[in-house]
């Protein structure tokens, strides 16, 4: 993993497990393209990106309200990457990239599931009884350091974890609570139900999309990113440009022919605009399997 400058350090070697990779646009890192990245710049991009490669099998973002920082998810499906597991899991764990002042900060060394804001300071994020490690739902503070991580309540079967509209965690209530889709409070880790899903793979786990709020945005005002599923690129769109992004989306394992048809995506993962509109995050592959690198660019 390298620095913020581009060179190799000892520092820098404690998160090279994380499934991040803090990335900004070679005008902002004060890197040159060489220094930056092997790859060609496409004609008409909007510069090429500077990468960094990490670990993981199971990547999500979430962007910060304030569009500084990124909260990423360094862990690895419950089944198929025992291996992988075993080699990078003492680099596992839930990340805050802080862009403004170009430092990762590793807020839990344990796997963690779909990272979310509660406020500009506040994470969030859940574990199921079915991944290496303790489930639950966690919160933890993050300023310029990780403060400590808290359990809250008692829910074991904590899966998918959106932010709720009303403030609220957003979760997906499974095995051993087979609860379906609920609400936890922040404050006091009450937990009530939303009265949606279904306990069946498929729709009934699907989030109810009245009820929260994205943090991973593919629009926001003229800027649009997507993955193309026919040709398996991002795809970016501004007022005046329309172009691929570099590198091939990354896409889970498991999407399969049902990824194809659900998501139109083929399992790719989604882009995210920051909600600024000044930054686009992607996840691209590697020829390794669970090594990915995540790229910020600056859109302009």
């Amino acid at each position: 993993m390298s620095d913020w400058t581009g060179n190799h350090t000892k520092k820098a070697l404690v998160c090279a497990g994380a499934i991040i990779a803090l990335v900004m646009a070679i005008q902002a890192s004060g890197m040159n393209e060489r220094q930056a990245s092997a790859g060609k710049r496409l004609p008409g991009a909007l510069g090429t990106p500077v990468r960094i490669t990490l670990h993981g099998s199971t990547p999500t973002m979430a962007w910060s309200p304030d569009s500084k920082r990124l909260a990423v998810n360094s862990a690895f499906e419950y089944y198929g990457f025992r291996r992988q597991l075993l080699k990078y899991r003492k680099h596992l764990g839930v990340y805050v990239v802080d862009l403004a002042r170009r430092k990762t900060i590793r807020v839990t060394p344990n796997q963690g599931y779909h990272p979310l804001w509660l406020s500009k300071t506040r994470l969030a994020w859940g574990h199921s009884p079915y991944e290496a490690g303790k489930p639950g739902l966690f919160l933890a503070s993050v300023t310029k350091r990780a403060g400590r991580v808290k359990r809250l309540g008692t829910y074991k079967g904590v899966y998918t974890t959106l932010l709720a509209k009303n403030g609220n965690i957003l979760f997906y209530s499974g095995f051993p609570e087979y609860k379906r889709w609920v609400y936890a409070n922040p404050r006091t880790g009450a937990v009530r139900a939303t009265g949606q899903g279904g306990t069946s793979f498929g729709a009934g786990w699907s989030p109810p999309k009245a009820l929260w709020k994205s943090q991973c945005l593919q629009k926001v005002g003229k800027t649009v990113a997507s993955v193309n599923a026919t040709t398996t690129r991002y795809l970016l769109k501004t007022a005046n440009k329309s172009l691929l992004l570099p590198g091939k989306p990354y896409r889970y394992r498991s999407a399969g022919a049902m990824g194809c048809r659900t998501t139109g995506t083929c399992g790719g993962v989604l882009p995210c605009v920051a909600p600024n509109g000044k930054r686009v995050a992607y996840f691209t592959q590697t020829a390794t399997t669970g090594v990915f690198q995540l790229n910020v660019q600056q859109v302009r």
